[in-house]
């Protein structure tokens, strides 16, 4: 299990919603929970968990991530 974390400009839900589209619409992992605040999501071996907690300017991205590793940075590259 590895864990990352960016800034961006996005809004938390934006952010979260941006993170079902990447991980469920584009690589078919399939979402289990989902709250205002984070994301769940499991395939293949692995889950992704999204966390989003928006500041004044910026939101605060978190992604717990087991097997999709290239994945969530890819999704960080996308975000920033």
């Amino acid at each position: 299990m590895v864990t990352y974390s960016t800034v961006t400009k996005l809004s938390p839900q934006d952010a979260l919603d941006r993170a079902v589209a990447h991980f469920a619409g584009g690589l078919g992992l399939a979402l289990k929970e989902q709250s205002h605040c984070c994301v769940t999501l499991e395939g293949g071996g692995g889950y992704v968990r999204v966390s989003a907690e928006g500041g004044e300017k910026d939101t605060t991205v978190q992604i717990e991530s087991h097997e999709w590793d290239e994945h969530a940075r890819q999704f960080i590259s996308e975000i920033v």
